[in-house]
């Protein structure tokens, strides 16, 4: 269950194992450390190392965020130790008008569903919380970990397009879906899901669409998923181009 509280800056967030908080100033040192460990920097920043002023200016907009828009970035925790997990949050994205979810995780706490499950407290937030009427989730198109992740959020697959020169899959959850999905779970009689293991999962800061491994086999019912669509476009214009040569044929034979 997830259950929200008040924090000088912002809401905290709690869910069965991890405590959510926003950032505050004095996690530049930890957060530093955090967005440059080389399994995350790969995924987050491009590989790219980034300075303690850029962190310091992300610290600085989630703040003005959460006192302007009521939302921004968490600091997730392990409840029970407060051990750094990683982060979660909501940003806007200005040239699409859209508010975006946003995730990492520190590499020895992949696999284990925390990404979906701090993921969940947020948009719990976004929708009952903030009042949001949409959140979009992006993700690289060959990192299909990443799209497993938003498709267990409840987001609907809304297409391919190009983003900072880059294919990036393009997911989206309504409040009013989020508000269907989350009364069917909560009806009586419902059989909830057993937990399922995640895939590591990263999504972007806002400077790069979110990145995570392409995990192969893993991956590869995502794969299908994904493009689905477009296989089976291939297949109708495929049929009906055999059917009008089997008409065409039939022509020719009664006019024999």
């Amino acid at each position: 269950m997830n259950t929200r509280g008040r924090e000088g800056a912002g809401t905290r967030l709690e869910t069965t194992r991890l405590l959510l908080r926003p950032f505050l100033p004095d996690d530049e040192e930890v957060l530093h450390a955090f967005f440059t460990h080389p399994d995350v920097r790969r995924f987050l920043w491009d590989d790219r190392v980034v300075g303690r002023e850029t962190v310091g200016e992300l610290i600085q907009a989630s703040l003005t965020s959460f006192s302007v828009r009521g939302f921004g970035q968490w600091v997730a925790q392990e409840a029970r130790t407060h051990a750094l997990v990683g982060f979660c949050g909501l940003r806007p994205v200005d040239d699409l008008g859209e508010i975006e979810i946003l995730y990492g995780l520190v590499r020895e706490r992949w696999g284990r569903g925390l990404a979906t499950e701090a993921s969940h407290a947020v948009l719990d937030h976004a929708f009952l919380g903030a009042g949001l009427p949409r959140v979009i989730g992006r993700t690289d198109s060959p990192n299909l970990a990443s799209a497993r992740v938003l498709e267990r959020l409840g987001m609907g697959f809304e297409g391919e397009r190009i983003v900072h020169g880059r294919p990036t899959l393009h997911y989206a959850l309504s409040c009013d879906a989020f508000r269907g999905r989350r009364a069917t779970r909560s009806r009586p009689g419902a059989t909830p899901r057993s937990p399922r293991r995640e895939p590591p999962a990263t999504a972007a800061l806002p400077i790069l669409p979110e990145a995570v491994p392409d995990r192969g086999a893993r991956s590869s019912s995502t794969r299908r998923r994904v493009h689905s669509r477009a296989e089976h476009s291939r297949r109708s214009v495929r049929s009906q181009s055999h059917a009008s040569r089997r008409r065409r044929a039939r022509r020719d034979s009664c006019g024999r």
